[in-house]
């Protein structure tokens, strides 16, 4: 579902509209299938009446998969002129909104006290944190949006995983960034 138009306000114009990555609904889409198999495999078994499988099929599918599904399907996040949404529900929407004039106050209050020129620094791990779960391409796309919005901000990623010149991805990954250095008192550990 792509962020509706009427929403914008006059003159605001959508920047960016995203969904989240589709590798969130790998695990959900293994364990329906497993659940397909085990229905199947169970009914076939004499001592079991048929429908007792199937039932409890259906109610796993209600209960875990299609709720996981309708989340996904439903949640958009959209970077407008104006402000940063995120909106999500299937029946009633719910939406949380950041203008962007309390970023932007933000970096003239570092101009104010700095000399001239904002450098604002946001430090986060859920690029780090999807990482270290497993969930590269979420991590990949989550940098490509922070280096697509960032202009006079610099964003500090931690990454909790071991890195070497062959880890292919996270070198990838760390490319995108303007340096990339390990902290001296983490250094065994192998933070980026």
């Amino acid at each position: 579902m792509a962020f509706p138009r009427r929403l914008l306000i006059e003159g605001e114009e959508l920047v960016l509209d995203l969904r989240p990555h589709p590798i969130a609904l790998f695990f959900p889409a293994l364990l329906t299938l497993i659940g397909l198999v085990a229905a199947v495999w169970i009914s076939q078994i004499d001592a079991v009446a048929w429908w007792i499988p199937w039932g409890a099929f259906l109610v796993f599918l209600l209960v875990f998969p299609i709720p996981r599904f309708l989340n996904w399907w439903t949640s958009t996040f959209a970077v407008t002129s104006d402000r940063v949404v995120h909106r999500y529900g299937w029946i009633s929407k719910f939406s949380m909104e950041i203008p962007l004039e309390a970023i932007n106050d933000v970096r003239e209050a570092a101009t104010q006290a700095g000399n001239g020129h904002p450098r604002v620094a946001f430090c986060g791990e859920r690029a780090g944190r999807l990482w270290a779960a497993g969930r590269t391409a979420e991590a990949v796309q989550l940098e490509q949006l922070c280096g697509e919005l960032a202009h006079d901000v610099d964003i500090l990623c931690a990454y909790p995983v071991p890195y070497t010149e062959d880890d292919q991805a996270l070198t990838r990954v760390c490319g995108g960034h303007t340096a990339v250095a390990a902290s001296c008192a983490i250094r065994n550990v192998g933070f980026v």
